[in-house]
C-alpha cells in the first residue's frame, strides 16, 4: 500500500504499519540539520531502500551544524523526554520489522555519526551504531516509561545478523571481546547491548565462541569477558572446568575474577579443584589449593591435609600449612554466638504524626517557601541585570507555592496514606535549615523521618540500586533525640518500603557512601553490624585481593577501594567474625597486600589464640608473607610468640624480614641485646657491600659522612658499618628505624650521632631538591617565553591579557624553572631512618623547613619526613608534629601528622593535650635543685661551661636570654674563649647557646598558639598538672603570667557548669596573685582555665584589665577589655551567623587578614575555586568556617564579599569537607568564648574593606 509522504507515496513493500511508519517518520524529522525534503529522503531509504544517496546529505558537518555528531548519546539528549518517546515508539512498532529496514536505519546512524559509506567495513560500522541508539537511552527512562516499553530481543538481531551475512556469533565478541570494546565502533555498543533480551538462550548456542575465548585471551581479555558475562546474567555452569583453569592459572586478576564467579555458586567445583590439586603443575596445585580454601574454607581442610601428606612441592606445602593454620571457627563460638539478632519493631504503613508535629511541619515549609522565595528574586533580579549570558545561564523560576493543598499532600505521604511523594519540592534545599525540635520521639516515628527526606528530594532510590541521603542532618539530630534507640538495620526496614527500595538497600550504600567526600550513618559499630547480619552477601564481593576492573569506563567502580574498607570495618565491628568469613579473611591476613593485610588483620581481632597460628607462617616460602606474620604478631603482644621468633630469625635471611621479627621481638618486650655484636656487625657490613648497591644509591657518598665514634670506648666506627646502615635503610624502604638502627647509634656519641643524622638528611634533601643553575634556568625560561610570546602574545585573549608583556612570562618561566627539582630521593626515603633514630632539635627543624616550603610539590617526600620527625627523640619534633596536625593546609599531610601524633599518645598513654603539654622543649634552662633535690627559687638557668670559667643564662622580661659572668655582670654575647679555656668546649657552650635561642623563639611561638586556643576551647587542666608542665616550665611559666586564668571546683564530667573560685595569675616568684593582689591558693584537684569574658563578671574582667595594665604586664592576646558577642536566643536552633553577610573586600585582603586571624583556605571545589576558609580547633572535633563568595586558583585579586561564619564537625578519617556538604553544628552547641572570638574574628576581617553593600551578590566577581 503506498502511503503519501512529504509529497511522494512510498511504496512500502514489507507493509509497515501506520504507527511504523510514524515512528520512522519522526525519528527522520529529528534529525540534526534535516529540512523537511531531506527528512522525506531518509524516510524513502529506510522504508523502500531507496535514495541511498541521503546518506551522504546527513553525513556533511554543514549539515548538522553545531549540533552534537552522535544523534543520541549519554551527554546530549537523554534528558530530553521527546526524544524518548521517539526512541520508545520505535522499539514498539517496529520490533517485527523485516531486518532489512533495521540495517538501513544503522546506515542513517552511522552516516549522522560522521561517515557516509553504506557498507564493507567488517565488522560492520553500522550495527554498533545501531545497538547504541537504540539501547543506550535505556537507561535514562523514568519509572513510567520503563514501564510502557518492550524489551527490544536479541532475537531481531540475530535476524539483522543473518541478513547482512554476517557470523552468527558477531554480538558475543561485541558483547565480551576487549578489544571490540577498545575500538571506538563497538566501545559504546558493548556497554548498551547489555540491554538486550534472551542473552541466556543466545549464549548457550554459542557457547564454543564463550569458551574460546575465555580460553585463550589474555589475562585482562578474560576479566573483561567474565565481568561482562556477570552483566547478562550468564550462566556459567557450563563452562566450569575453563573458569578452575583461569583461576588456577598464573595470571592474578583472571584468578581472582575466576574465583569470584565459582565462590557464588552452590553447585561444588570440587572435583575439578581436585583434578588440578593430583595432575597441575606446582604453580597450578599451589593455585588450587588457595582456590579449595578460598571457595569451601574448612570444608577443604581434609582435602588439603590429604594432600600435603603426598605432595612434593615445598611450596605447595607451605602454602597449605599457612592456609590449615587458620584458627576453626563453629556457627556458636564458645564465648558467645556469631549473631544474635532481636526481632525487628519498626512502624510502617499508615503511621499518623502527632498534631503538634504537623503544625510544625506546616510552619516549617512555609518559613522555607519564603527563603526560597526571597532566593529567587534575588536570582531573578541578577538575571535581568546580566547583560551577558553564557548559554547554561537559565532564567530562574518561582518556587510553587506552599499552599494548604500542596502541605496536606506532603503530610498524607508522610503518613503512608499517599503512595507516592509529591512533586519535588524546590525549597532551597542546598542550605536549608533544620526542620526542628518537633522532629522528635515518641510521636514523630522513624518511617516519618524516612518520608519527609524522601519528600524533600534528600533520600532517593531508583531502578538501578541506587540510593542516596544528600542531608542527613534531621535523621542525625533525630536519633540524638531517640537516645540512639535505632541502627542502620532498623533504618533500612523503614527505607524498604520506599518505592524502588528493598530490604539490604542501606547496607549496600553505607558501603558506597561512607568515603572521603561524605559520611553516611557513620556511627557507632554496634549500630551498624546487625543490618549486615542478614545480607553477609553484600560483604564477600569486597575480600577479593583486587578490584574488577574492565576496559569499559563506564563500568568502573571508582569508589571500589572504600566500599572494601568500608566491608572490612564491618566485619570487624561483629562482636564475633562470621565464620564462613574467617579462611579468607585468615588469606588475606597473612597475603602480601600491604593495603589489605592490616584490615584483614582488624577484622580478625576477635578471634582468640591466633598467635601460635601465625607462627606457621614465619616459615612461608614468601618473604612478604614472613614479614606480615611477624608485624601481626608484634600487634598481638602475646608473649607466647618470642621463641618462635627467636629462631626463625636465626634462620632468616632477607633483611626486611630480619628487621621485621626484632621489631616484633622488641614489641613483645624481649630482649634482643643477644643480637649486639660490632664485630659480627662490621662482618655483615663487609659482606652486604660485597654485593651491588641499590640502583638509586648512586649519588650518595660515604665521604661526605663525619665521623662517628663509640661512646664507651672511643673508637671510630667503621666506615663499612656507617654506609652499611645507609644501604641496608634504603632497602629496607622506610623512614621508621629498625631495633638494630636505633640501639647501635643509641652507642655512638650522641652528638656525632645527631650530626650524621642532620648531614645524611640534608644530603637526601639537596639531591630530592636538585634543580637548574640560575644561568640554565634563565635560558630555557628566555627561549620558551620567545616561543610563547610569538605564539600567542599578539592574539587578543586570556593569554595577552595575564601576561600583557613578553618579560612578565620570562620572569613566570623562570621561577618555574628556578623552583622545578630534577629529580627524586624519594626511593631511597630509608636513607632518613638514620635522622629518625639519631635526629635531634636540628634535624626536627630543617624537616619542617621542607615541609612548609614543598608542601605542595613534594606529598610523598613529606610524609616520609613526618614519618621521620615522628621517631625523632627530641620535644622540638613533637612540638613540630603538633603544629603539622593542628593548622597545616595541606589536608593530607595534616591528616598523615595527627596520624603519627595520636601513635605517639597513645602509646604513652596521654590525651593529646597531654602530648604536648609534656614534651614542650625547656632549652636547656633549669631550675637550681638542693641536696635533696628540690627546686632552689623559680627562676630557670642554663649554665655554659668555657673550663676555668662559666657563664650562666636566665631568661629576661621578653623571654630574651641574658648572659651573665660568674661575677655576676651581663654580657651582649658570649666572649670568644680565652687563653686559659677549652676551646671545644666553649665552641660547644656557643651550639648550645644559638639551639636555646631558637627554641625559646619556637616555644613562645607555639605555645601562645596553644593558649590563645585553649582559650576558645575552654580547655581544662588538673591544678597540679597545670602547675607542673605550663606554670614551672622555664619558657612556658613566663608566658603564663601574661595571661589570667580561671579556678573552678573539681566536679564530675557531667557538670558543665562548676563552681567558680576565681582567677588568677602567676607571677615571677612562683606565686599566684588574684586582682587585689592578694595570694591565690590553688589546690592540685582544682580546675583550671584561661579566663574569658564569657566566663567571668563585668566588674572581675574590668578590674583585671586594670591590673594588667597597673603592672605593665602585655597581654599575650586580649582576654578582656572588649565586647563579648551573646548569642540571641532565636539563633540558638541556627547553624549560620550572617552578621556580616554582604561586607565586601578583595580576594586578597580577606586572604591576609584571614590567614593572619589563623584561618586556611579550604578545599578547592570544581573548576578550581574555593568559597571558604577554616579554622581547626582539633580538640574539640570542631572547625570555624568562614563563608565567602568565591575565588579561583591560581588566585587573583577580585571583588569579593562575606556571607556566613558557621561550625562544622570534624574527624580524624581523611575525609574531606566542601561547601556543598557540611555537617554543621547548632550555633546553640558551640562553645560561648568559641563563638565569641570566631566572630570577633570575623568583625576584623571585615573592618578591611568597605562594609556592607546592598548589591553584593552582582558586584562579587562569583556573585
Amino acid at each position: 500500500m503506498a502511503i503519501l509522504f512529504g509529497g511522494s507515496k512510498l511504496k512500502n513493500p514489507d507493509r509497515l504499519s501506520k504507527e511504523a511508519l510514524a515512528a520512522i517518520r519522526a525519528e527522520a524529522a529529528s534529525l540534526p540539520g534535516c529540512d523537511k525534503k531531506t527528512a522525506a529522503q531518509v524516510v524513502r531509504y529506510v522504508v523502500d531502500d531507496e535514495d541511498a544517496g541521503v546518506l551522504q546529505v546527513v553525513s556533511q558537518p554543514k549539515q548538522r551544524g553545531n549540533l552534537p555528531l552522535i544523534l543520541f548519546s549519554p551527554s546530549h539528549s537523554h534528558h530530553d523526554k521527546k526524544a524518548r518517546a521517539r526512541r520508545i515508539a520505535l522499539i514498539t512498532h517496529c520490533s517485527d520489522a523485516p531486518p532489512g529496514v533495521w540495517m538501513r536505519m544503522g546506515h542513517v546512524f552511522k552516516a549522522v555519526n560522521g561517515s557516509s559509506t553504506p557498507s564493507g567495513d567488517n565488522p560492520p560500522e553500522w550495527l554498533p551504531n545501531l545497538i547504541s541508539q537504540m539501547c543506550g537511552f535505556l537507561r535514562f527512562l523514568s519509572d513510567h516509561e520503563r514501564n510502557s516499553v518492550p524489551e527490544l530481543p536479541i532475537a531481531l538481531f540475530e535476524r539483522i545478523l543473518k541478513a547482512a551475512e554476517l557470523p552468527p556469533d558477531l554480538l558475543v565478541h561485541g558483547l565480551i571481546v576487549e578489544d571490540d570494546a577498545r575500538n571506538w565502533k563497538w566501545y559504546s555498543a558493548q556497554y548498551d547491548m547489555q540491554r538486550l533480551g534472551g542473552w541466556s538462550d543466545h549464549l548457550a548456542k554459542h557457547q564454543p565462541t564463550v569458551r574460546g575465548i575465555l580460553s585463550e585471551g589474555k589475562a585482562g581479555q578474560r576479566v573483561h569477558a567474565i565481568a561482562n558475562l556477570k552483566k547478562v546474567d550468564y550462566e556459567f555452569e557450563p563452562i566450569f572446568d575453563v573458569l578452575v583453569a583461569i583461576a588456577t592459572g598464573p595470571a592474578k586478576s583472571a584468578r581472582a575474577a575466576a574465583a569470584e564467579i565459582l565462590q557464588g555458586y552452590d553447585v561444588s567445583a570440587h572435583t575439578l579443584v581436585e583434578q588440578v590439586l593430583r595432575e597441575g603443575s606446582a604453580a597450578e596445585r599451589n593455585e588450587a589449593a588457595q582456590l579449595a580454601w578460598r571457595l569451601d574454607g574448612e570444608g577443604a581442610r581434609r582435602l588439603l591435609e590429604s594432600h600435603a601428606e603426598g605432595e612434593s612441592s615445598d611450596r605447595v606445602k607451605q602454602t597449605i600449612a599457612r592456609l590449615l593454620s587458620a584458627p576453626v571457627v563453629t556457627e556458636a563460638p564458645a564465648d558467645g554466638p556469631v549473631v544474635e539478632l532481636p526481632p525487628l519493631e519498626v512502624e510502617t504503613g499508615v503511621v499518623e504524626l502527632p498534631e503538634e508535629a504537623r503544625a510544625g511541619l506546616s510552619a516549617y515549609l512555609r518559613s522555607e517557601y519564603e527563603r526560597a522565595y526571597k532566593d529567587y528574586e534575588q536570582a531573578l533580579e541578577r538575571w535581568n541585570a546580566a547583560t551577558k549570558r553564557p548559554r547554561w545561564y537559565t532564567k530562574p523560576s518561582a518556587p510553587a507555592e506552599m499552599s494548604d493543598k500542596a502541605i496536606a499532600k506532603i503530610v498524607a505521604f508522610v503518613e503512608g496514606r499517599q503512595e507516592k511523594p509529591p512533586k519535588r519540592l524546590e525549597l532551597r534545599w542546598h542550605d536549608r535549615q533544620p526542620l526542628g525540635d518537633w522532629l522528635a520521639p515518641p510521636a514523630v516515628k522513624l518511617i516519618h523521618v524516612v518520608r519527609l527526606a524522601n519528600a524533600f528530594g534528600n533520600l532517593n532510590t531508583n531502578h538501578q540500586g541506587d540510593l542516596s541521603w544528600h542531608d542527613q542532618h534531621d535523621l542525625e539530630a533525630y536519633r540524638e533525640r531517640s537516645g540512639r534507640s535505632f541502627g542502620l538495620r532498623e533504618l533500612d526496614a523503614a527505607v524498604a518500603t520506599l518505592k524502588n527500595s528493598r530490604p539490604g538497600f542501606l547496607a549496600a550504600a553505607y558501603l558506597g557512601n561512607n568515603n572521603r567526600y561524605i559520611r553516611f550513618c557513620d556511627w557507632e559499630p554496634e549500630a551498624i553490624w546487625p543490618a549486615f547480619a542478614d545480607c553477609l552477601n553484600e560483604l564477600r564481593p569486597y575480600l577479593a585481593s583486587s578490584p574488577p576492573r574492565t576496559g569499559d569506563y563506564q563500568d568502573y567502580d571508582y569508589w571500589w577501594s572504600e566500599k572494601r574498607r568500608n566491608a572490612f570495618r564491618v566485619l570487624a565491628s561483629f562482636p564475633n567474625v562470621p565464620p564462613e568469613f574467617v579462611p579468607q579473611l585468615w588469606d588475606l591476613a597473612l597475603g602480601e597486600s600491604k593495603t589489605v593485610r592490616p584490615l584483614a588483620q582488624t577484622a580478625l581481632a576477635s578471634l582468640s589464640d591466633k598467635a601460635e597460628k601465625i607462627v606457621v607462617a614465619l616459615a612461608d616460602g614468601k618473604q612478604a608473607v614472613r614479614a606480615s606474620a611477624a608485624d601481626w604478631l608484634g600487634q598481638l603482644g602475646d608473649p607466647t610468640a618470642i621463641e618462635p621468633l627467636k629462631k626463625a630469625y636465626a634462620k632468616e635471611k632477607q633483611d626486611l624480614v630480619k628487621g621485621a621479627m626484632l621489631t616484633a621481638l622488641e614489641a613483645l618486650g624481649a630482649d634482643i641485646s643477644e643480637y649486639f655484636d660490632r664485630k659480627k656487625l662490621l662482618a655483615e657490613a663487609i659482606k652486604g657491600l660485597a654485593k651491588p648497591r641499590p640502583k638509586g644509591l648512586a649519588w650518595f657518598k660515604i665521604e661526605a659522612l663525619p665521623a662517628v665514634h663509640w661512646a664507651d670506648n672511643g673508637k671510630s666506627v667503621p666506615p663499612e658499618i656507617l654506609e652499611w646502615w645507609a644501604v641496608q635503610s634504603v632497602r629496607l624502604k622506610t623512614a621508621t628505624p629498625g631495633p638494630l638502627l636505633r640501639r647501635y647509634l643509641a652507642l655512638c656519641r650522641r652528638d656525632e650521632a645527631a650530626e650524621l643524622a642532620k648531614r645524611v638528611l640534608q644530603v637526601w634533601i639537596a639531591q630530592d631538591t636538585r634543580s637548574l643553575s640560575m644561568e640554565e634556568a634563565s635560558s630555557r625560561a628566555r627561549q620558551e617565553s620567545q616561543q610563547l610570546w610569538a605564539q600567542y602574545g599578539n592574539r587578543d585573549g586570556w593569554f595577552k591579557d595575564h601576561y600583557q608583556k613578553e618579560e612578565n612570562l620570562y620572569q613566570e618561566r623562570l621561577r618555574h624553572y628556578t623552583t622545578e627539582c630534577l629529580g627524586s630521593a624519594s626511593g631511597e626515603k630509608g636513607l632518613l631512618a638514620i635522622t629518625a633514630a639519631a635526629g635531634d632539635a636540628d634535624c626536627a627543624k630543617i624537616c619542617e623547613q621542607y615541609l612548609r616550603k614543598w608542601y605542595g610539590h613534594r606529598v610523598s617526600q613529606c610524609k616520609s619526613l613526618l614519618e621521620t620527625l615522628a621517631w625523632i627523640d627530641d620535644p622540638l619534633a613533637i612540638q613540630v608534629l603538633l603544629s603539622i596536625a593542628n593548622r597545616f593546609r595541606t589536608k593530607s599531610l595534616r591528616k598523615e601528622a595527627e596520624t603519627h601524633v595520636a601513635a605517639i599518645a597513645e602509646r604513652e598513654g596521654w590525651t593529646l593535650d597531654q602530648l604536648a603539654d609534656r614534651t614542650l622543649p625547656d632549652g636547656g634552662f633549669e631550675r637550681e635543685l638542693d641536696e635533696s633535690g628540690e627546686p632552689l627559687g623559680h627562676e630557670a638557668v642554663m649554665e655554659l661551661d668555657y673550663g676555668p670559667r662559666k657563664f650562666h643564662v636566665r631568661l629576661g622580661e621578653a623571654l630574651q636570654p641574658v648572659i651573665v659572668r660568674d661575677d655576676g655582670k651581663e654580657v651582649k654575647s658570649l666572649p670568644a674563649p680565652a687563653k686559659n679555656d677549652d676551646e671545644e668546649m666553649a665552641k660547644a657552650a656557643k651550639k648550645q647557646f644559638s639551639k636555646a635561642k631558637k627554641t625559646v623563639k619556637e616555644v613562645v611561638k607555639r605555645q601562645t598558639e596553644r593558649l590563645y586556643e585553649a582559650l576558645c576551647t575552654q580547655r581544662a587542666w588538673r591544678g597540679d598538672e597545670w602547675r607542673r608542665y605550663l606554670a614551672d616550665h622555664p619558657i612556658a611559666g613566663p608566658l603564663c603570667g601574661r595571661v589570667v586564668w580561671a579556678a573552678f571546683e573539681p566536679s564530675s564530667d557531667s557538670d558543665e557548669h562548676p563552681a567558680p573560685l576565681g582567677c588568677f595569675r602567676p607571677l615571677e616568684d612562683g606565686t599566684l596573685t588574684d586582682e587585689q593582689d592578694a595570694e591565690f591558693q590553688l589546690s592540685d584537684g582544682a580546675v583550671v582555665r584561661l579566663a574569658h569574658a564569657c566566663n567571668t563578671d563585668a566588674a572581675t574582667a574590668e578590674t583585671w584589665d586594670r591590673h594588667l595594665k597597673d603592672y605593665d604586664v602585655t597581654p599575650l592576646f586580649r582576654q578582656f577589655g572588649r565586647s563579648v558577642y551573646q548569642l540571641p536566643e532565636e539563633l540558638i536552633k541556627q547553624t549560620e551567623l550572617t552578621d556580616f553577610e554582604g561586607h565586601c573586600l578583595t580576594t586578597f585582603q580577606l586572604r591576609g587578614k584571614a590567614t593572619k586571624a589563623g584561618f586556611a583556605r579550604g578545599q578547592a571545589e570544581d573548576g578550581g575555586c574555593f568559597m571558604e576558609y577554616r579554622k581547626r580547633f582539633p580538640s574539640l572535633e570542631l572547625e570555624a568556617v568562614l563563608g565567602f563568595t568565591g575565588s579561583m586558583l591560581p588566585e587573583e585579586d577580585v571583588a569579593a564579599a562575606l556571607t556566613a561564619l558557621y561550625f562544622v564537625k570534624t574527624k580524624n578519617d581523611g575525609r574531606e569537607q566542601h561547601s556543598w556538604r557540611q555537617d554543621k553544628v547548632l550555633l546553640g552547641k558551640v562553645p560561648p568564648v568559641l563563638l565569641s572570638e570566631c566572630r570577633y574574628d570575623v568583625e576584623q576581617i571585615a573592618s578591611a574593606g568597605t562594609g556592607y553593600d546592598p548589591e553584593w551578590r552582582t558586584k562579587s566577581y562569583f556573585g
